[in-house]
């Protein structure tokens, strides 16, 4: 039995399913002859008789009967054998789980998840939005696209992008006739309207303190520590507002001002885990992000 051909198995499985030989032999595109053969070699090398052989078709034996169940369980076996095998080899198939920041996940990521859809249809995407770098060590998201670079020692990192940052005010801000004439004027003239800014507004006091503009905190009435409600708040007329280009740039609401000033740029970082190297299917995405966001953010 140990060298017992799988083939005739399938063939005796086949017969007792659909009652004869000619059946059979359909079923698994052979032919009526070779479906016999392979009858006649496995009582041979089992030594039993499987089937009584009639004028009307093959009917099983007692004995017959006993060896289906445990070919059944072979066949059952043989096919999830098969399937963990295809789940790790097939890098087409299966779920990539992508972590981005509230900003990133909402307006970069949607039109590449498009992209990659239909470039790889059988393959799954689960967005999750977070800023932290945790989450990879800890097996939460397969790749994750940061602002901040991650400095941590099992992490697979590399800059694809930048995302620039420009100053923008909504028409329905009270002051916009008078923010209008400054569109193409001296930046100095930021400091006379309401600034709606981040919570942590260092990096733009910075931007800001390179093009010779020297503002502090206090010159930023309106703060949160999130780019979406930060867009939110420029939008709805509080003020002017440096935010990603990315948001605003399609809201006819908002006018950008300064457009030839370049205040700054966020990096983006696209990290992995190290399994990157040995996982075809996380290595596969990566690289097509890779590709995707530095050719659209160059």
């Amino acid at each position: 039995m140990n060298n017992t051909d799988w083939n005739l198995l399938k063939s005796f499985l086949k017969v007792v399913e659909t009652g004869s030989l000619s059946k059979a032999a359909v079923s698994l595109k052979s032919s009526q002859p070779t479906i016999g053969r392979h009858i006649d070699q496995l009582e041979m090398d089992l030594g039993v008789l499987l089937f009584d052989r009639t004028a009307r078709g093959y009917n099983i034996t007692e004995l017959g009967m006993d060896l289906v169940n445990e070919v059944k369980k072979m066949q059952e076996n043989a096919f999830n054998i098969s399937k963990i095998i295809d789940d790790k080899s097939n890098i087409l198939t299966g779920t990539v789980r992508i972590s981005a920041s509230d900003t990133v996940a909402f307006k970069v990521l949607p039109p590449i998840i498009f992209k990659l859809r239909e470039k790889y249809p059988q393959m799954h995407f689960e967005i999750s939005s977070t800023d932290e770098v945790e989450n990879l060590l800890e097996r939460k998201a397969d790749i994750a696209l940061r602002m901040v670079r991650p400095n941590q020692k099992d992490l697979t990192t590399k800059k694809v992008c930048s995302l620039e940052i420009g100053m923008f005010v909504s028409k329905k801000y009270p002051r916009f006739k008078e923010v209008k004439k400054m569109i193409n004027g001296d930046l100095k003239q930021v400091l006379e309207f309401d600034i709606v800014g981040q919570d942590n507004v260092g990096e733009i006091i910075d931007g800001l303190s390179k093009k010779g503009l020297y503002c502090t905190r206090e010159n930023f009435p309106i703060r949160t520590d999130k780019h979406l409600i930060n867009y939110s708040l420029i939008e709805e007329g509080l003020g002017l507002g440096f935010c990603l280009n990315i948001l605003a740039k399609d809201n006819k609401n908002l006018v950008r001002l300064l457009p030839h000033e370049e205040i700054m740029s966020i990096p983006i970082w696209l990290t992995a885990h190290r399994e990157l190297k040995t996982n075809k299917r996380m290595r596969l995405i990566y690289n097509e992000l890779a590709q995707i966001l530095s050719e659209q953010y160059a």
